[in-house]
């Protein structure tokens, strides 16, 4: 019986962590995706933007020397859609941490306007976050 009860457990935990929450594509965020995201605990962050349906888009990843891909960066679990949200989310960086913007090339991915990034730069100055912007 113990058994039965502990297979049934692993089998109801299990079907909880499976695909049935699919990832969706970035254009289809609403601008508080971020508010079910994991918190940021690490010191060093890759932050990726991209343009699409005429409205920007931003990723916050804990740095991997992992290679990723724009379909995992672009997905909904790191995804969010606007300056508000990216600000938001930037939020949860830890004081102290460094942040680097388009630090590795992946097609499809691209800076914003200057006054963006300048706006980003001075809200993460003032928290004491560096930031590191890398031009391509």
């Amino acid at each position: 019986m113990r058994r039965l009860l502990a297979a049934s457990f692993v089998v109801l935990l299990l079907s909880g962590c499976g695909g049935g929450d699919k990832k969706k594509p970035a254009s289809m965020l609403s601008p508080d995706a971020n508010l079910n995201m994991p918190p940021l605990s690490g010191q060093m962050f890759e932050l990726y933007s991209w343009s699409s349906g005429g409205e920007w888009y931003f990723s916050v990843i804990e740095f991997s020397p992992a290679p990723r891909a724009f379909a995992d960066i672009s997905s909904q679990a790191y995804a969010v859609r606007g300056v508000k949200a990216l600000m938001s989310r930037l939020s949860g960086v830890p004081q102290g941490a460094q942040i680097y913007w388009n630090f590795r090339d992946i097609k499809g991915v691209m800076l914003p306007p200057e006054e963006t990034m300048r706006d980003v730069a001075e809200a993460l100055k003032s928290s004491s976050i560096s930031l590191d912007i890398i031009r391509r």
